[in-house]
């Protein structure tokens, strides 16, 4: 969890080098859909541990810079941590997510359109039955580091007000449970362990104001 922080906090550092004298403030919130589709270990080409696949959705509220985009997010859904021919732990799962998003608009009308890149972290508040379904029961060991990309558009309502519409893809970097995961399958004498990458989308609709 440490190293991820660090990560994050050396990107999110980075990324206020792009304010500029023609950057605009805006602010706003709205309603957001997750899915995790995947992650865990393969190994013996027989048993597989997925660590988190899960459909959520929540809401969110964003500050925006012109050029970078902070949000913060709080999702709920239906999840499932799976390892096959031991034992299923399906369930609601419950997290938020803090992340920064680059973006470059450009206008074409009353619509801004924009390409997205940026990170976010992910952090678990609870997580169906965790006890004794898997190798941790620290529900935090499902936090994770979220690398994000894709695409946003502003349609402008007035010269305040607009809607906010963003479709981004993310790639996962391993966590704890995964790392414990693949520990236990090599003191167990597994061969080869295989990282499985989870992955999803995120969309967000929201409504904003320009200061």
């Amino acid at each position: 969890m440490k190293k991820h922080l660090l990560i994050l906090t050396a990107a999110l550092t980075s990324f206020t080098a792009f304010a500029q004298e023609d950057f605009s403030l805006k602010a706003g919130a709205g309603g957001i859909l997750t899915a995790n589709l995947g992650g865990g270990i393969i190994y013996d080409n027989a048993t597989a541990a997925i660590s988190m696949e899960n459909m959520g959705f929540g809401g969110f509220a964003f500050f925006d810079m012109t050029y970078a985009e902070l949000y913060a997010a709080f999702t709920t859904g239906y999840s499932t941590i799976k390892i096959i021919n031991v034992n299923d732990n399906t369930g609601l799962f419950s997290a938020l997510n803090f992340g920064l998003l680059l973006k470059y608009p450009f206008s074409a009308g009353l619509v801004f359109l924009y390409p997205l890149a940026g990170a976010d972290y992910q952090i678990f508040l609870s997580q169906g039955d965790r006890k004794g379904k898997g190798a941790s029961d620290e529900v935090s060991d499902l936090n994770s580091l979220w690398f994000r990309f894709g695409f946003g558009a502003d349609f402008l309502l007035s010269d305040n007000l607009f809607i906010r519409a963003e479709a981004v893809y993310g790639i996962r970097l391993i966590n704890e449970y995964e790392e414990d995961l693949e520990k236990e399958a090599r003191r167990n004498g597994a061969s080869l362990p295989e990282i499985q990458i989870g992955h999803g989308p995120i969309i967000k609709i929201g409504v904003g104001w320009i200061f």
